[in-house]
C-alpha cells in the first residue's frame, strides 16, 4: 500500500465517521427540541390552570370584601380588595403568558433580584424540611404504635420513677484539681 492509498482510506473512513457524528448530533438536537417543546407545552397548560385557580380565588376575595364592607369592616374590606385586585392581575398574567415568556420573565427577575431568589430558595427549603420532618415523625409514631400493639403488655418496660433534682448550692464551691493530674500540670509525653 502506498502512502497516497493509505491517506485516501483514512479520508473515506474519516468521512463516514464525520457523517455518523453529524447524524448523532442531529438526532440529539431533535430529541432536545422535542423535550423542550413538550416542557413548554406542559408549562403553558399548568400556568393556565393555576391562573384560572388564582382568578377564582380573586373572585372569592372580592366577595369576602363585599361581605366585610356590609358588616362595617371597611378597613379590612379595603385590604381584601387590594389582595383581590393583585390576585386577579397574577391570574390574568398566568393565563395569557406562554411558557417560554414565563420562563424568560422568571429568569429576568432572578437576574435583577438574586437575593430574593436566594431567600425564596431558603424559605422553600425550610418548608420542605419541616414537611419531611413532620411526615417522618408521623411514620415513626404509626410504626411504633403498630409495634406496641403487637407486643404483649407484660413485655413492656415499666416507667422509671423520677426523683426530684438536688437543690442548687447558693455559696460558691472552690475548684479542686483532678486526682490524676500532678500539681505542676501536664508536662506532655516524655
Amino acid at each position: 500500500m502506498t502512502p497516497e492509498t493509505r491517506g485516501g482510506d483514512q479520508g473515506q473512513g474519516g468521512g463516514a465517521a464525520e457523517q455518523a457524528k453529524d447524524r448523532i448530533q442531529e438526532a440529539v438536537g431533535d430529541v432536545a427540541d422535542g423535550a423542550r417543546e413538550k416542557a413548554a407545552s406542559g408549562l403553558d397548560q399548568q400556568s393556565s390552570r393555576v391562573g384560572q385557580q388564582v382568578g377564582a380565588t380573586a373572585s372569592a376575595l372580592r366577595g369576602t370584601g363585599d361581605d366585610l364592607r356590609q358588616q362595617g369592616n371597611a378597613a379590612v374590606a379595603q385590604v381584601t380588595d387590594v389582595a383581590a385586585r393583585e390576585a386577579q392581575r397574577l391570574g390574568s398574567y398566568l393565563e395569557q403568558t406562554s411558557g417560554d415568556q414565563l420562563l424568560a420573565d422568571v429568569e429576568r427577575y432572578a437576574r435583577r433580584n438574586p437575593w430574593a431568589v436566594v431567600v425564596g430558595g431558603m424559605v422553600v427549603g425550610a418548608a420542605a424540611a419541616r414537611m419531611v420532618k413532620a411526615s417522618s415523625s408521623e411514620r415513626y409514631h404509626s410504626s411504633s404504635s403498630q409495634r406496641s400493639t403487637a407486643t404483649p403488655s407484660t413485655m413492656r418496660p415499666s416507667p422509671v420513677p423520677r426523683t426530684p433534682a438536688a437543690p442548687m448550692h447558693s455559696e460558691p464551691v472552690a475548684p479542686r484539681p483532678a486526682p490524676d493530674v500532678p500539681q505542676g500540670g501536664y508536662t506532655g509525653m516524655a
